[in-house]
């Protein structure tokens, strides 16, 4: 029996040594795997089989061609269960609500036309943006950050955020945003590995999680709730603004004949717009402006283009993204070279799936390597 006890913590003391240490890139240390192991390999943590996909043919085989049968999420205690991110687009487990977020989605902005009724949005609030730095080029960061939340705002609620100084629902948004970051951390909260823990009293020592998690809720339900509340009270004045919101509960049968369930699927729905769109945009753009400075030739060459095309006398619009191929092509680099998740979101096989002679086993956790 000892020496059983003795090869299990070996194995269990291996697979902790495959995990990065404190302060690495997670997505460095795991593409050394593909020098080590090939392009899928995988370590045994706490009896969870975690899959490293390090090769984009693989990554493209089983996420999106197989979509289907990978198409779930790891339950994680702390941040689905205790914080409430359960019932966003990033944290559901495959199933009838995750479907159904999919397709008003893909209704919403699925398409070139739906996409191109809000394409005045971000041309009015990119001028903004513009002036905004030309004002106060200091604080280019915070503008970038106070544009990428007024884009998403007026187009899932209608909302048009202050023109000057901190808006409240931006605050609020990126405060939860913030606080995502920190309870998605991968092995971070104990509860995660012990769930049982989610039912020591609040008052136990250790258990300071449980008011962390509660903060965090309350700071989630306040982002989801404040700028629903609004679109309705909107609605039911006849002043609103079309939206994804106002676009879904009138389809519903309105602000207030909606039922209990599609409210709440369009309010978490909306929410999932904002929290998966705000923090990408601010990283996508600042990502553009350092490549800029780092590149300042290739800035020139963008600039040369906008001016023999587009002129002077305006701004470039959406409609002008066809005939400047160069300042597309610099904008297509701005994802590539450094992607704003470099790890995806983690996917959970629904069953157990055969790719290339590897056994990817159901309820694994399947983390693709985007660097």
């Amino acid at each position: 029996m000892g020496i059983n006890r003795f090869k299990a913590w070996i194995y269990i003391e291996r697979n902790l040594r495959d995990m990065p240490p404190k302060g690495a890139r997670e997505w460095e240390h795991w593409a050394r795997h593909r020098e080590l192991y090939g392009p899928i390999s995988s370590v045994t943590l706490f009896g969870t089989n975690i899959i490293i996909v390090n090769d984009g043919k693989a990554a493209i085989d089983l996420l999106e061609k197989r979509g289907g049968i990978h198409a779930s999420r790891p339950y994680m205690v702390f941040l689905m269960e205790l914080c409430g991110w359960f019932y966003t687009a990033s944290s559901l487990p495959y199933g009838p609500r995750l479907r159904s977020y999919r397709q008003r989605f893909h209704r919403f902005i699925g398409t070139q036309s739906a996409l191109a009724r809000y394409s005045h949005v971000q041309e009015v609030e990119a001028h903004r943006f513009l002036l905004r730095v030309l004002e106060k080029p200091e604080t280019l960061l915070e503008h970038v950050r106070t544009e990428a939340g007024a884009i998403i705002l007026k187009m899932a609620y209608g909302y048009t955020i202050q023109p000057h100084g901190t808006d409240p629902l931006v605050v609020i948004a990126d405060l939860a945003l913030a606080q995502f970051s920190v309870a998605s951390m991968p092995g971070a909260w104990l509860v995660d590995t012990i769930p049982l823990l989610k039912y020591v009293p609040d008052w136990v020592p250790g258990a300071g999680f449980k008011k962390t998690s509660k903060f965090m809720k309350q700071t989630l339900t306040e982002a989801a709730q404040k700028p629903m509340d609004f679109v309705k009270h909107q609605m039911t004045a006849g002043t609103h603004e079309p939206s994804y919101v106002s676009d879904d509960l009138e389809k519903a049968g309105g602000a207030n004949k909606v039922t209990e369930y599609d409210e709440h699927v369009t309010k978490w729905s909306a929410a999932s717009l904002y929290t998966g769109g705000a923090d990408t945009s601010v990283s996508t753009m600042q990502t553009f402006f350092l490549a800029m400075l780092v590149y300042p030739e290739v800035q020139r060459k963008a600039q040369e283009e906008i001016d023999r095309v587009v002129g002077n006398g305006r701004l470039p619009t959406l409609e002008d993204r066809k005939n400047l191929p160069y300042v597309d092509a610099v904008v297509n680099e701005a994802f590539r070279w450094h992607p704003v998740v470099p790890f995806g979101l983690p996917h959970v096989p629904l069953q157990d799936d055969i790719y290339e002679g590897y056994l990817i086993p159901k309820d694994a956790i399947i983390m693709s390597n985007i660097w």
